[in-house]
């Protein structure tokens, strides 16, 4: 089976969860694949975005917390999401129909 293990924004626990899911895959005898649509897809606003993201967390977690359980703080970043994935999103298409994979995880 091909999966693909997506996941945004390394060093982060996503990210590490995806490789270590990816090398256990691999190890049962699947084909695998991982892909960090933040810097693999937006080479200038993906890591920028990453280095905010990793100070906020390092600097002051608990308004993390506050900001990540706030409903709508949460709708706030699901526009921006929308907006981020618009200028890259067809890059992303053409690599899944690329890789085929059986399982996007």
């Amino acid at each position: 089976m091909r999966l693909l293990f997506v996941y945004a924004f390394a060093p982060s626990g996503h990210a590490s969860a995806a490789k270590a899911l990816a090398v256990r895959a691999r190890a049962l005898g699947h084909e695998t694949s991982c892909l960090d649509i933040s810097s693999d897809y937006h080479r200038i606003l993906g890591p920028a975005i990453n280095n905010v993201y990793l100070a906020l967390i390092q600097s002051f977690p608990n308004l993390w917390t506050k900001i990540h359980d706030n409903e709508s703080a949460a709708e706030i970043l699901s526009n921006w999401r929308k907006v981020y994935h618009l200028f890259e999103g067809h890059r992303l298409r053409e690599t899944v129909e690329e890789l085929k994979p059986d399982r996007i995880v």
